[in-house]
């Protein structure tokens, strides 16, 4: 007969497939969604146009990591921790991120209007991208569900989300509107997504919100080492569309955020498959279970490496048909950039999830210079290779950059070397 642990472990283990199950269901769904309306939308608008959009996107991902104020994981820890607390907890960091989104909206504003002065449709587009880091504030409450393993509310509301935005592309589409209608779209996404997160988390008996000093002081003193870490991540990921924009053109910038478009439809499903994964491991580091949360990391590294290496190898080989039929005869052009920069992928996610074990190690000051070493030598690499790759060249710097934040990186620091074998190991699957 089963102990009571092992009963426990066997239905705690059900709570978590399932948990992630409904984590990948509506990473598939947005997927689906943002392929087939990203598809239309790229086509509609023309690389000038989608350049636009996401040369302004780079300074709204940009400020996403300031108004996130690094707090994602260290939510879900204290929440498993502190049950008792929650509701000072999900209080705090949702006024702290929406004071963060306010001051990152006006600061946005002020870059473009400085950067790209009398460019009035810039500062348009900019603005109405922009307002989504306010509403981003409440994302706190899908950490609540996923620190109770119950992220099937929150995956069937940000669903239905999804699909409204989506009519609401459709609508603009056939309507022919202008590229700040298109610009408006992620912002309607995420208020959608957080007036039926706040109803949700109240209609399942979410505790009152409160305010508290000593939280709010606690989660940004453990968040700012990700906060400056995801700023260098964001200036690596972003910095290159920039660069782009100003050394080649708004063009150039189109086709190669398209091909970093597919790579992006493809992280959706690794990130499902980390956070559903990242309750269950920072519970069995909170009870000592330390082999089996080891193993744990050890089995989430395997799956993001040999996942990633399969669909990097497939989308690589087929890149010049992928880009014909997503985007139409005008994006071919990007499809060297994308059997490139879809490798980095897999990199890119280790690096997510090796984020969770800093959390669970309170290790979090490594985070900044991992990444502080990707950015120097991104922009070296971009400053070289754009003049003589164009878009390749920018492809090549990111995917190095990704190999030394994942791997060179870790291994500088004693503290983390360990990790950095763990990886490694994960290639062989043992």
């Amino acid at each position: 007969m089963n102990s009571v642990g092992e009963k426990l472990n066997i239905l705690r283990s059900n709570r978590v497939v399932s948990n992630a199950k409904w984590m990948i269901a509506e990473q598939a769904v947005q997927m689906i969604v943002s392929f087939v309306i990203g598809m239309i939308t790229a086509r509609y608008l023309g690389p000038a146009n989608y350049g636009v959009i996401n040369y302004c996107y780079a300074y709204i991902a940009f400020f996403t990591a300031v108004a996130g104020l690094g707090i994602e994981a260290i939510v879900v820890k204290e929440l498993i921790a502190c049950p008792e607390k929650e509701g000072e907890i999900i209080g705090s960091s949702i006024i702290l991120r929406l004071f963060a989104g306010m001051l990152s909206v006006v600061s946005i504003l002020l870059i473009l209007f400085f950067v790209d002065s009398g460019n009035e449709l810039i500062l348009r587009v900019g603005f109405l991208q922009s307002i989504v880091l306010v509403f981003k504030a409440f994302e706190i409450i899908d950490y609540w569900f996923q620190s109770k393993l119950q992220s099937k509310y929150a995956s069937i509301l940000k669903s239905i989300s999804y699909v409204l935005v989506a009519f609401y592309k459709v609508y603009i589409l056939v309507s022919a509107k202008s590229v700040e209608w298109f610009a408006f779209s992620t912002s309607l996404d995420f208020l959608i997504i957080a007036v039926l997160l706040v109803w949700a988390y109240f209609r399942h008996s979410g505790s009152k919100w409160k305010f508290s000093v000593s939280i709010s002081k606690l989660l940004l003193r453990q968040g700012y080492h990700f906060i400056i870490s995801n700023l260098i991540i964001t200036v690596y990921a972003q910095i290159d569309k920039v660069m782009i924009k100003h050394m080649i053109g708004e063009a150039d910038t189109g086709l190669y955020s398209a091909a970093l478009m597919i790579c992006t439809y493809w992280v959706l499903v690794p990130t499902a498959i980390i956070n559903s994964m990242r309750p269950i491991i920072m519970e069995l580091k909170k009870d000592g279970k330390e082999s089996e949360y080891k193993r744990k990391f050890s089995q989430l590294y395997s799956i993001l490496i040999w996942l990633g290496i399969v669909v990097s190898l497939v989308i690589s080989v087929l890149s010049p048909f992928i880009m014909k039929v997503v985007y139409g005869e005008k994006y071919v052009l990007a499809s060297g950039a994308l059997s490139i920069a879809i490798w980095y992928t897999t990199f890119s996610t280790l690096g997510v999830a090796r984020g969770n074990w800093l959390v669970c190690e309170n290790k979090n000051k490594y985070a900044k210079w991992f990444v502080f070493f990707g950015a120097v030598v991104n922009i070296i690499l971009n400053l070289i290779l754009i003049p003589i790759m164009g878009i390749e060249g920018a492809a090549v710097a990111t995917l190095i950059t990704q190999i030394v934040v994942c791997f060179v990186g870790p291994v500088v620091f004693k503290d983390t070397r360990e990790n950095a074998v763990q990886m490694l190991k994960a290639f062989v699957l043992k």
